[in-house]
């Protein structure tokens, strides 16, 4: 899997202690797991566009190419210059799984406020003739276990109230149904909002 961590926030964590280093050992974002990890100059346009194919072939509710590099982009170019945290900084975190001839297969993607320890999950997919192989929730435990890495608390994400699949696989990685919103997608059909507390 290829893991990306975008975002101002994140970068600046590499430069100093963050909150969950008061303690003065080194923090995660200083690790060098986090260094191999930590790699926004390799995650580039030809990617950016595998994710929104993939996205727009077989997600319920995609986003346009236009959409995810608006998004995106900003995040990406920060990395470049960044010298403080922007309050309005938006973080985020992509993994990848290309299969071994480098198709993209599936992704998870969240966008993480590291200030408040919590994370949004937007949108977890996996290509149809590679489903049922245990490849979404091998996504959603990596991811899990990165947030975590990072200091996420907490995680919550909305799903179509039908999508009975997916609700199986979130309530099997410990995720609660909070309340149930009508009408949230576009196309008039409810969404569950479900949370999941962290270690």
């Amino acid at each position: 899997m290829q893991i990306y961590f975008l975002g101002p926030s994140l970068l600046l964590n590499l430069k100093q202690t963050n909150k969950y280093g008061d303690s003065g050992s080194p923090t995660f974002f200083q690790t060098e797991q986090f260094a191999k990890q930590f790699n926004p100059e390799k995650f580039n346009l030809v990617q950016l566009e595998k994710v929104a194919q993939l996205d727009e072939a077989y997600f319920p509710e995609p986003w346009s190419l236009k959409a995810w590099s608006e998004l995106l982009l900003p995040s990406m170019q920060n990395f470049q210059m960044l010298t403080s945290i922007d309050p309005l900084a938006r973080d985020f975190l992509l993994i990848l799984d290309p299969d071994l001839n480098d198709e993209l297969m599936g992704f998870i993607f969240f966008e993480l406020n590291c200030r408040d320890s919590f994370a949004h999950l937007y949108k977890i997919l996996t290509h149809p003739k590679d489903r049922k192989k245990g490849r979404g929730s091998k996504l959603l435990n990596r991811a899990l276990e990165m947030l975590c890495d990072v200091g996420i608390r907490q995680v919550y994400l909305e799903v179509a109230e039908k999508n009975t699949a997916a609700i199986k696989l979130y309530e099997k990685w410990g995720f609660k149904a909070l309340h149930l919103k009508k009408k949230f997608y576009s196309n008039g059909d409810n969404a569950w909002v479900m949370e999941k507390i962290l270690p």
